[in-house]
């Protein structure tokens, strides 16, 4: 149990990392939409070869269903959606509306799977959604239509998470890694190439690079401790990425969040907290 939640923790402290390289980049004048795809293309390089020696081409390939293929589609929505986010706010705020999703999740679980859940989750649903709303401040000036991004991509996370329900045990853990990368790498490209394209240099690379092998080490981390101990012991340590990502966002771009931004930050902490404490729970990031 120990070497899990340490597991989990260093995956919590390595998810802003990924999350920064993509921040820097859009500040850099990358389009998000390039800069989301080029992630994908590059985890497909670093992927693909892993993936063959493991299981060979016959343990990648997906079963024909649509719900599969939404699947793969969904996370570079989420990517792409949190990119135009982290263009237009902290690192901070941006990680704490994508962490809704796990409060999202719970409330997809009882509409869409018919699970049973109890008053003290939905009680928790409601105070992440006035967290989400302390940060967003809607009707003030600090509000921007491009905040609504990262709560749009905790929708989208939350759908891909039911749909892993649904799918369970369909296809290994690092397939349907693969293929998040392959359909994000296909799906993006469009929207990439419209336009805005800027050619990407060496050091754009290199950051993309080091972003691939951050990535990778974090879902190796989190499917590593979920083999070890039970997804309710482990499932609130995720939280700590907020802490972390509130740390990364003040050394590498000098933010800082107000106090209403922490207020709601804190509100969404303490329902994440108060939803998956002592009940089962599923809470992965990315």
């Amino acid at each position: 149990m120990p070497v899990a939640v340490l597991m989990v923790l260093a995956s919590a402290a390595l998810w802003p990392l990924l999350d920064a390289i993509g921040k820097h980049l859009i500040g850099a004048g990358y389009p998000a939409v390039q800069v989301a795809w080029a992630r994908y293309s590059v985890n497909v390089l670093f992927l693909l070869p892993v993936a063959l020696s493991r299981g060979g081409r016959g343990s990648l390939l997906p079963r024909r269903s649509p719900l599969h293929l939404l699947r793969a589609a969904l996370p570079s929505v989420v990517t792409a959606l949190l990119f135009m986010g982290l263009g237009h706010m902290p690192l901070a705020s941006a990680s704490a509306l994508l962490f809704v999703n796990p409060l999202l999740t719970v409330a997809l679980s009882a509409l869409v799977l018919g699970e049973r859940v109890g008053a003290r989750r939905w009680t928790a649903v409601a105070i992440g959604f006035v967290g989400a709303l302390v940060v967003l401040r809607p009707g003030t000036e600090v509000f921007r239509w491009a905040s609504l991004a990262p709560l749009a991509a905790a929708l989208c996370y939350s759908t891909t998470v039911i749909l892993n329900r649904r799918l369970a045990g369909e296809a290994s853990p690092l397939a349907t890694t693969l293929h998040y990368a392959v359909a994000g790498s296909v799906i993006l490209l469009p929207g990439a190439t419209a336009g805005n394209w800027r050619p990407l240099d060496l050091a754009a690379v290199g950051w993309l690079s080091l972003g691939a092998v951050v990535g990778s080490g974090c879902l190796w981390l989190v499917t590593s401790a979920y083999e070890r101990a039970q997804a309710s012991a482990l499932a609130p340590f995720h939280f700590a990425e907020l802490a972390a990502a509130t740390a990364v966002g003040f050394v590498a771009f000098r933010e800082m969040p107000d106090a209403a931004a922490l207020a709601g930050i804190a509100l969404i902490l303490s329902a994440g907290l108060l939803s998956t404490w002592g009940e089962p729970a599923a809470v992965t990031t990315g």
